[in-house]
């Protein structure tokens, strides 16, 4: 790999990483991460093509093409050619699979940017989500079902102040809080965590039977919590009925 190959893969780098692909306003992912994902890629490239070199010299020394007179600068030219296709055929293919990598993940935080955009659509309507989530259930739509009763739970969660629903945090995030707030055991909402991962991002489907269960679970969950705010709040006429 000469100089001006490597200056010329560093210009592709910087080019890749200034598109607008990568550094659209407001992106919803961070692709900081690509460029060295990338210049690893080029000094794979560097190693495949010096490799080919070397096949290639025992190539054209096993067919006698460094012969004397002008028969080895044919040869080396000849490999010059054949090394700058195959390199660039390379690394090429390497980008386009680094750029399809990103773009799986982007799309991936897309569909979490949905959910998080319902988290904050619902979170001042909880009842809203469940009525969706009874709706899709009436219709046979189990999975629109799931996520939607899975949408209310959160919300209630966080109309409960056991949580509080805010842009940049996960789902995982939203368990943890749950958890470390002591008004919920992990047992009781991990599931529902888990099942909505297997359920809408893995687009598993989910029984009806399975479901109900999920909808007997919130109910439980909630009157917990409904119930340990109402024997923490004081008595407030207890004091009036005693003087009297």
């Amino acid at each position: 790999m000469n100089e001006a190959g490597t200056e010329r893969a560093g210009e592709i780098i910087d080019e890749i990483m200034s598109g607008s692909e990568f550094n659209r306003s407001g992106s919803s992912i961070d692709v900081s991460w690509l460029k060295p994902v990338l210049e690893w890629i080029n000094e794979i490239r560097q190693k495949v093509m010096e490799w080919l070199g070397r096949l290639l010299e025992k190539l054209f020394s096993l067919l006698n093409f460094k012969g004397g007179g002008g028969g080895g600068g044919g040869a080396k030219t000849v490999a010059t050619v054949v090394l700058i296709v195959l390199g660039a055929a390379v690394l090429t293919g390497l980008i386009i699979l680094a750029v399809k990598l990103a773009k799986t993940l982007k799309k991936k935080k897309k569909r979490d940017m949905l959910t998080e955009e319902d988290l904050l659509e619902f979170s001042e309507a909880p009842d809203a989500a469940l009525e969706l989530a009874r709706k899709f259930r009436g219709e046979g739509d189990f999975r629109m079902a799931y996520r939607y009763l899975f949408i209310n739970l959160l919300t209630e969660l966080n109309r409960g102040e056991v949580i509080r629903i805010a842009r940049y945090k996960t789902n995982r995030f939203y368990m943890r809080e749950a958890v470390g707030s002591g008004r919920v055991e992990n047992g009781e909402i991990a599931p529902f965590f888990s099942c909505f991962d297997r359920v809408w991002y893995g687009f598993k489907n989910i029984k009806q039977d399975e479901l109900d269960r999920f909808f007997t679970a919130r109910d439980a969950i909630l009157f917990k919590i409904d119930s340990a705010g109402s024997d923490s709040e004081p008595d407030g006429g207890a004091g009036g009925e005693v003087s009297g």
